[in-house]
């Protein structure tokens, strides 16, 4: 399997790499060791993000809004996208440098691992908060943006869990599992994007 060398934990200035029987071996970290088995499933993590999609669905239609309640939801909605698009454009652009050879994975992990609650707040503000902006449901592009909002979250959890097994490589890690990463950058960047264009032209209609 071709793999694409890294540097090791052991060795994080000189980039040296462990002797060859420990090489691209799956070895937990000590914070996946102490944390790992405690960690929830991706499988209830995305079925309890779906869940929380359809509450907030039910949230739009059955919570009364008065101008105050909604200029305060706007102002919440906006100040989350800058958190959590933030957070994503950043480590989606170490992620680039990284793939110009500008910065080392390790690098790229780091920052994916500091950043990481910063974007699931900041999706999580984004959907109760527009929960509460009234949207029109029965619109075709409010569908889509919705969809696009679950989207991002669903691989939101795939991401996750592709960056703790990059973490937990010893050696090289195998390059199909670096490709499945950039896509999965790749689709969080056409959601976030998709879903604030669809935003833009629902508050500018022609």
């Amino acid at each position: 399997m071709t793999t694409v060398n890294a540097p090791t934990r052991d060795h994080p200035a000189t980039g040296e790499q462990p002797p060859p029987e420990a090489r691209g071996r799956h070895r937990p970290g000590l914070r996946a060791r102490m944390t790992g088995s405690a960690s929830p499933s991706p499988r209830l993590v995305a079925a309890v993000i779906t869940v929380t999609w359809l509450a907030v669905l039910a949230e739009s239609t059955l919570v009364p809004v008065n101008p105050v309640l909604h200029r305060v939801a706007l102002f919440v909605h906006l100040a989350c996208l800058v958190v959590g698009f933030g957070a994503v454009v950043t480590v989606d652009w170490y992620a680039l440098k990284w793939l110009l050879r500008r910065c080392q994975l390790r690098q790229v992990l780091a920052v994916a691992d500091q950043v990481h609650l910063l974007i699931w707040l900041g999706l999580a503000g984004l959907a109760a908060s527009g929960g509460l902006l009234k949207p029109d449901l029965g619109a075709t592009l409010t569908q889509v943006k919705l969809l696009l909002v679950l989207l991002v979250a669903l691989n939101g959890v795939q991401a996750t869990a592709l960056h703790r097994r990059i973490a937990a490589f010893a050696g090289p890690v195998p390059r199909w599992l670096l490709v499945r990463s950039v896509l999965a950058a790749l689709v969080s960047q056409g959601g976030w994007w998709g879903a604030m264009a669809i935003g833009f032209l629902s508050s500018h209609p022609a």
